[in-house]
């Protein structure tokens, strides 16, 4: 378990470089904006493929951990293409590499998680909130010390390359705790068997819904500076963050002992959703944001330990690789992208309010519905 709980950590010491610098290592080439939202629509899209590719493969051939080094390396090369091959389309390329390596390692490392923690939703949340202490404490870090520069395009390499190597000791060299990893997943599902559970499609398209709602989380910096004319865009980043990394403690807590069932928290998470949203369009100022970002210990702390016990639950144990990665690209990656093209001609035909209202209603029906089909998944 403290393997995968290093896992969890280290990852984000390189994630946080790869998700806030991409673009700007594009825009140092001179790329034009097009382009930079052209590679980033690759790069959305590929993390959508990979997660169930590369769970599929998993589940089939073993070998988790080195898979994760494998996606490690390939990430830093994609990094190292745009650095050392800036021409033409390769650094486009590379976005939509970084992507599939990216988004399949989150997956992966959830279905790690749920592995090692034997099905027990409590020792998961342990495990996965230090992955959210990681992302506070390398954020933190890298701002004291004002690194990368963001000019230039090697110091964002050499820092990646750098935070990289932890998580590649822990995934390729022999350690304290082997024997609590898993190596290998053996296929052993009768043929003819379902690999999921119908229920588990019902929940992909509620967890859908209520992920397209969240779209709405992705104009809150353009809102700051449009609306409010404040900048001070990566403290309320890191509320939404902080907040998280308690809720997601208690809520497996909680799940564990009984008190709150897995559908509970999902109620509870797109309730959440609908109060962030309508906090956006009501309370029009820096104090409103806060408040809404804090409410992100509910959108995601209460939903993400709930989601990998749904899919322990309604997916074939040989299948859970795969079934994260389905949760991951249809639930969560398809939905954000289609949820940010909405959001933008929402906000083109009715303003910034008009957008985040309707969000709010988008996340109020997902917390219906889940409600309206409890007695469904509590059968399952």
């Amino acid at each position: 378990m403290m393997t995968a709980s290093a896992l969890f950590f280290f990852s984000q010491a390189c994630f946080v470089v790869v998700s806030l610098y991409m673009q700007v290592m594009l825009k140092n080439l001179r790329y034009s904006y097009s382009l930079i939202g052209f590679g980033m629509a690759l790069m959305e899209l590929l993390g959508m493929i990979g997660p169930v590719l590369v769970g599929a493969f998993v589940d089939r051939h073993g070998h988790m951990r080195k898979v994760l080094g494998v996606l490690m390396v390939a990430l830093c090369g994609s990094v190292l293409l745009i650095v050392r091959l800036p021409l033409y389309a390769i650094p486009l390329f590379a976005c939509g590499l970084a992507g599939f390596c990216n988004k399949s390692q989150l997956s992966l490392q959830d279905a790690l998680g749920m592995d090692v923690a034997h099905g027990d939703v409590d020792k998961y949340s342990r495990m996965r909130a230090m992955g959210t202490l990681g992302a506070v404490f390398f954020s933190f870090l890298y701002g004291l010390t004002r690194l990368p520069d963001v000019s230039d395009n090697r110091s964002i390499l050499h820092l990646i390359l750098i935070s990289s190597v932890p998580y590649l000791v822990l995934c390729f060299f022999p350690h304290h705790g082997r024997k609590g990893m898993p190596q290998a997943r053996p296929v052993v599902r009768a043929k003819g068997e379902r690999w999921c559970d119908r229920s588990f499609v019902l929940c992909l398209v509620l967890v859908a819904m209520g992920r397209l709602a969240m779209a709405g989380v992705q104009y809150m910096p353009l809102y700051m500076v449009d609306v409010l004319g404040d900048d001070r865009i990566m403290l309320m980043y890191t509320c939404a963050t902080m907040s998280e990394f308690a809720a997601m403690l208690l809520a497996g807590r909680l799940i564990n002992q009984r008190v709150l069932s897995p559908l509970a928290c999902m109620v509870i998470s797109s309730l959440a959703v609908a109060l962030r949203m309508l906090l956006y369009a009501m309370v029009p100022s820096v104090l409103g944001v806060a408040l809404a970002q804090c409410t992100h210990s509910f959108c995601f702390g209460f939903f993400q330990p709930a989601i990998v016990l749904f899919v322990r639950q309604l997916v074939s144990p040989t299948d859970q690789a795969k079934g994260m990665g389905f949760m991951q690209s249809v639930g969560t990656g398809l939905m954000t992208m289609v949820g940010n093209l909405c959001c933008g001609f929402l906000v083109d035909l009715y303003g910034y309010r008009g957008m985040f209202l309707s969000c709010g209603a988008v996340a109020l029906a997902s917390a219906l519905l889940f409600w309206g089909f409890r007695r469904r998944f509590s059968t399952t």
